[in-house]
């Protein structure tokens, strides 16, 4: 959750749930990513809480990966 230059973070529990304590949520933007999935953006000035994200999942391109091993000699 951010707000200007203040950041707020918070993890989710296994069902995705998450709680963040702010005494207003006027001008705050909440920025929700996971890893495999689109990372979200939510304007919180305009919305009602308990708020609902549905994110969806993103395919990610990866670096190619060369594994070499050298024989072992005895």
């Amino acid at each position: 959750m951010q707000k200007e230059r203040s950041k707020k973070y918070a993890t989710s529990d296994a069902n995705g749930k998450f709680s963040i304590a702010t005494p207003e949520i006027n001008g705050y933007t909440l920025d929700v990513s996971t890893m495999g999935f689109a990372k979200q953006t939510v304007k919180l000035d305009s919305v009602k809480l308990p708020v609902t994200i549905i994110i969806e999942a993103a395919a990610t391109m990866l670096k190619e990966v060369a594994v070499k091993a050298d024989r072992i000699r005895e």
